[in-house]
């Protein structure tokens, strides 16, 4: 059983660091496309709205994205399901691609406000620990590959 569980992390760990460099990504996507449309006094008119809400609602905005297109996912695998692999496995691309691109978007809006939440805030540095964690854990596996 020890010798199934050390590949497993390595393989959550490595899947843990290609979501965060999306994110990552996906955040300076969001601001890059706001300078380019234009639009930056709406996502500054939505940063003044986020100030102005209890912190409680900033999370529910920041999990808006999740609970809009869990439907999309969930159509995804229903698809994969019934044997339309391409189909399927696109729709559930898309539908991650997207959530998590919005989820950056809003959480770099909603950040401030969330961290005056001592539990998200904690919560926010055990999974940057676990960002860590994930580094140090395949850097010498990156070393070798790059």
């Amino acid at each position: 059983m020890r010798k199934l569980m050390k590949p497993l992390w390595y393989f959550l760990a490595a899947v843990f660091l290609v979501e965060t460099w999306l994110w990552d990504k996906f955040t300076q996507f969001w601001l890059w496309l706001a300078t380019v449309l234009h639009v930056e006094r709406l996502r500054k008119r939505l940063s003044d709205l986020v100030e102005q809400m209890p912190p409680i609602f900033s999370l529910i905005l920041f999990l808006v994205p999740a609970i809009v297109l869990l439907p999309f996912k969930i159509s995804a695998l229903w698809l994969l399901a019934h044997g339309h692999v391409i189909v399927g496995g696109g729709v559930f691309l898309a539908a991650k691609m997207v959530g998590l691109g919005l989820a950056a978007f809003f959480f770099d809006l909603t950040r401030p406000r969330l961290m005056t939440m001592s539990w998200f805030a904690r919560f926010y540095l055990t999974v940057m620990g676990w960002r860590v964690w994930a580094h140090d854990l395949l850097a010498p596996y990156k070393l070798k590959v790059l």
